[in-house]
């Protein structure tokens, strides 16, 4: 990229950035054009990719070792720097393996997901995780052990050089030490669970017969339960892992190394102290350098000591990862009490969360206008015409991709921060907190989205950038490497060495960003810097804040899935309803839950195991429904029923309140991600209204046209797609079903009265504002509902209930009593004929009635006369209700063969058909049109004759009756029958 020997720094520089410029028209012009070729363009899938199944990234491939990166003349200090190099790159790939760790651990020292699984799976797990983290803890310790004797090494060569990135990533190792501690301290149930598992385990070796397992087996198996317990969950991975390193030989000049990398870090932390996002990492490494420090040399600067307890007071806590809060002040006063001092106060820890809460709401605005404001740009930055590309566009494209990242680090920090600082301090998070937190976590999520979405532009953009930056890195190194070069003194070793390093590091910038070239060049650069003064001041500076930027381009979407934590949503569940359930009392739009919802997915999905995701989203959904979709409902029916009884003379109520409510918020949202699946608030609203509706109407028949109405306004108001419920028309004509009848037709003839003329049923009484009505068009609905058949079922049951209620009249005239009384009363009539007198007078009757209220009376006061004729009525009413079917199936047959034009036509559709030799298949429908025409016609004929069938039964059946009266009773009943068959009115 750059030649060296034909650079010339004396020319002009408005002249090369003016060719600069146009080089970056010219190629703007290429891509244009190459983006319009229309012969490839429409073969691409590259216009396909946006945020969904294809996610696009820049993630440059190694193919080269180490040993190949840093050939150089100097094969001793190639040596060291792949050994540098090969170190830093060890750690990293374990921290990477740590973040595994992690979550196994979160994962099972969750209760409620030890609770969901069977204990077995439970302690089989653990088991397997501990195994992997006992060989992950070794590994670690090996590789603690060899970087600090890499460190004492270095320092007794030939080359005396610090390297500041090395004691960095040893510091990272034990890190990874106290978090594994704090993460198991945290989670109790892990020991519990563990000791639960060692008592099974000791059952067993007592009764190994039982099991049929050898006892040397079970001993062998205990013994390594023992050593898993003492390793891993005794809380002291990191001392045990300091007292391993004690035994290695250390030099002052090491100890010189590490204090000088721990003094400017500490200057780092104090300049960025604003800046907590900034800050966080390099604040946990110094607190546990220092401890480490003191341990393996036994002293530390004072004046450091007293700066680091100043910022410790200052900020009390930090998160080390999910909800493990870390109080370093605690830390340091429980490993070196007499340099740390006293530990921080939980009174100081509360005043600083209400401080942080304060300004939590103007964070939050600030926070969201500069997300909103960085969108808008990163979408202007995609239509800005390729042609009028300017050097200018490359550095706003940087500023644009880091102050992405800056945003999500600093919504993280305070998400994380105030709810876990809460929950360490055993204080309860207010309304508004959670509120404030849940929108961070939107706009986070929200942030995560657009950058992917603008996927292809984001990954252009990081290679223009990163091609932006080596070129601004190479010119500090060949001015450098100029320097070198300028002496006519000759070159002392050191200088040559230096000018090898520095052309090491401008090969390896000349080539692909990968994580081992750009740690190499790091390296080089460390040991170049010391090894001669030909770098300023000023130009350290500039190419350590060049070589940040280079970094976070290059590592750009790695350090967004880190930043991009969601796990909080986990860990802190209670928000979410919580917030949730403001939402819809806020009447605000709801569709911002989308993003908590997919960053709630997203959390699920990195963070829970595979047999525990699937119970976790249906809580997720079941909580959704319970807190958002069930109350919009239930908000928009009231709202409906509201509109419809507008009309009626209801209380005072604010009008601010009551009616205010905009449902279409609700109605117009977005489809809500649950897991895999979308749930639309629309669709779920109207099946609730569409269920409900249709629920109460057949419950509550006179409220059809409420419900109708509220189903037409819901349409008109929201927008609803309604079904139709598709009930017959005008419910209120339905009545009663004629098998409930039927079936309760005891019941029926007694709390009904008949009209004979009408042919209807009147409810007695009722304790509804309304009476039941039962007419011939209530049994044609229900004969049209069942079918004919039922016709002759009813029949069949009213015979039955006829020959029961007809065997108690006769018992009652063959009583001696009554039939005494009704012989004088004979006699009487008789005499009076005789003498052309009154037959019976009202006298007689009243003497007749009070004879029969002498015989006794029931509870109810009703004497045998009484009950006589509410016996009669009975009877009566089974009658009518016989003749009602018959009506009723006369009115539904009529309405079934209204369509023949005559009903005795003897013609055959099959016989036609076979004629015209038509298919088989049109003849088969032929035939099935010839039986349904043939079995309405016999409905109707079977209708006419249905009241004939029962005269006859009854009539046999009362003559069988052994007493004198049967026939007398037989024959007045034919009379009624026929009477009432002749006076039917249709």
């Amino acid at each position: 990229m750059i030649d060296s020997i034909s650079w010339n720094t004396e020319r002009d520089e408005a002249i090369h950035r003016t060719v600069g410029e146009a080089q970056l028209r010219k190629l703007g012009i290429f891509l244009q054009k190459l983006t319009q070729d229309v012969s490839w363009a429409t073969d691409s899938s590259l216009k396909y990719i946006v945020e969904g199944p294809i996610r696009l990234v820049y993630k440059p491939r190694e193919d080269m070792s180490i040993m190949d990166m840093v050939e150089m003349e100097n094969k001793t200090l190639a040596k060291l720097l792949a050994a540098v190099a090969g170190t830093c790159r060890e750690i990293r790939l374990l921290k990477i393996e740590a973040k595994k760790f992690y979550q196994k651990l979160f994962t099972y020292g969750d209760a409620s997901v030890v609770a969901n699984n069977d204990q077995g799976d439970n302690a089989n797990i653990l088991l397997s995780i501990l195994q992997d983290l006992s060989a992950y803890v070794n590994r670690l310790s090996v590789v603690t052990n060899l970087t600090i004797q890499q460190l004492s090494n270095l320092t007794s060569n030939a080359y005396d050089i610090y390297f500041p990135l090395l004691i960095e990533h040893l510091i990272d190792l034990f890190v990874i030490f106290v978090t594994l501690d704090e993460i198991i301290d945290a989670h109790p149930a892990l020991l519990d669970a563990w000791d639960q598992y060692c008592i099974r385990a000791r059952t067993m070796l007592h009764n190994s017969e039982q099991f049929n397992i050898p006892k040397s087996k079970l001993g062998t198996f205990e013994k390594m339960l023992r050593d898993l317990r003492h390793q891993l969950l005794a809380n002291n991975l990191f001392l045990k892992a300091i007292d391993r390193a004690m035994d290695i030989n250390k030099t002052p000049i090491m100890q010189n190394h590490i204090a000088c990398y721990l003094k400017n870090t500490m200057l780092d932390v104090e300049r960025k102290a604003g800046d907590n996002s900034a800050f966080n990492q390099n604040w946990i490494r110094i607190n546990v350098g220092v401890v480490v420090i003191v341990k393996l040399f036994g002293a530390m600067d004072k004046k450091v000591l007293k700066r680091l307890n100043e910022v410790n007071k200052k900020h009390y806590s930090v998160t080390l990862v999910g909800n493990v809060t870390w109080v370093p002040s605690k830390f340091l006063a429980s490993l070196i009490p007499k340099d740390a001092g006293p530990e921080v106060s939980p009174q100081i820890g509360e005043k600083i969360l209400t401080s942080r809460i304060q300004k939590l709401p103007e964070l939050t605005s600030c926070l969201a206008r500069r997300a909103g404001q960085w969108s808008v740009d990163m979408q202007n930055m995609m239509v800005h015409p390729l042609e009028k590309f300017k050097l200018t566009d490359l550095e706003k494209k940087c500023h644009l991709l880091i102050e992405f990242l800056n945003l999500l680090l600093q919504i993280k920090e305070n998400i994380f921060y105030v709810t876990n600082l809460h929950a360490a301090l055993l204080k309860p998070m207010t309304r508004h907190i959670v509120q404030l937190v849940c929108r961070l976590i939107e706009i986070q999520k929200s942030l995560e989205t657009t950058f992917y979405t603008l996927g292809s532009e984001v990954v252009l953009s990081q290679s223009y950038v990163i091609q932006h930056l080596s070129y601004q890195i190479l010119i500090i190194l060949d001015a450098a490497k100029k320097g070198l070069m300028l002496n006519d003194k000759g070159y002392t070793r050191e200088q040559l060495d230096a000018l090898t390093l520095v052309g090491l590091s401008v090969r390896l910038m000349n080539s692909p960003p990968t994580g081992d070239r750009r740690l190499i060049v790091r390296c080089a650069l460390a040991a170049a810097s010391q090894l001669t003064d030909s770098f300023k001041e000023e130009e350290v500076t500039k190419l350590r804040s060049l070589l940040d930027a280079y970094d976070t381009i290059a590592e750009l979407q790695e350090l967004v899935s880190e930043a991009c934590d969601y796990s909080v949503v986990l860990h802190h569940r209670s928000m979410l309803p919580a917030y949730l359930s403001m939402v819809i009392d806020g009447n605000s739009d709801i569709s911002r839950i989308v993003h908590l919802l997919s960053a709630l997915n997203s959390a699920v999905a990195s963070n829970e195991p595979p047999n525990s995701a699937e119970h976790r989203n249906k809580e997720h959904r079941d909580m959704l429904i319970k807190n958002v979709l069930e109350p919009a409902c239930h908000e928009i029916e009231t709202s409906l029923r509201l509109h419809v009884h507008a009309h009626l003379k209801l209380d005072d109520s604010n009008p601010f309140k009551t009616g205010a409510v905009n449902s279409n918020r609700i109605v117009r949202a977005s489809p809500l991600p649950v897991s895999n699946n979308f749930i639309s608030p629309k669709r779920f609203i109207e099946h609730y209204l569409d269920d409900m509706f249709y629920n109460l109407t057949t419950v509550a028949l006179h409220d059809w046209r409420t419900y109708g109405t509220m189903r037409r306004l819901a349409g008109y108001k929201l927008n609803l797609d309604m079904v139709q419920d598709h009930l017959p028309m005008q419910n209120l004509e339905q009545g009663l079903d004629a098998l409930e009848i039927m079936r309760n037709i005891n019941t029926f003839v007694a709390k009904y009265l008949y009209n004979l003329n009408t042919q209807t049923f009147i409810e007695r009484t009722s304790s509804n504002k309304y009476l039941n009505t039962i007419g011939i068009r209530h049994i044609a609905n229900s004969i049209r509902t069942h079918g004919n058949g039922i016709m002759s079922t009813t029949v069949n049951f009213v015979y039955q209930f006829l020959r029961a209620k007809l065997h108690t009249f006769s018992q009652f005239l063959f009583d001696e009593h009554i039939k005494s009384r009704l012989i004088r009363d004979i006699r009487f009539i008789k005499s009076q004929r005789d003498n052309g007198a009154t037959p019976y007078t009202y006298e007689k009757a009243e003497k007749f009635q009070k004879g029969i209220r002498k015989l006794g009376m029931t509870a109810d006061g009703l004497s045998f006369l009484d009950q006589f004729r509410i016996l009669v009525s009975q009877i009566g009413n089974a009658l009518g209700y016989v003749r009602l079917i018959r009506s009723g199936g006369l009115h539904a047959c009529s309405n079934a063969i209204s369509f023949l034009p005559d009903m005795n036509i003897d013609t055959s559709f099959e016989s036609t058909c076979t004629e015209l030799n038509f298919t088989t298949t049109t003849q088969a429908a032929g035939k099935r049109l010839d039986d349904d025409v043939a079995n309405l016609v016999q409905s109707f004929t079977e209708a006419i004759t249905r009241w004939q069938q029962l005269h006859p039964e009854l009539s046999q059946s009362l003559e069988t009756e052994p007493r004198d009266e049967g026939p007398l009773i037989a024959a007045s009943v034919n009379i009624e029958i026929s009477a009432a068959s002749t006076s039917h009115h249709y």
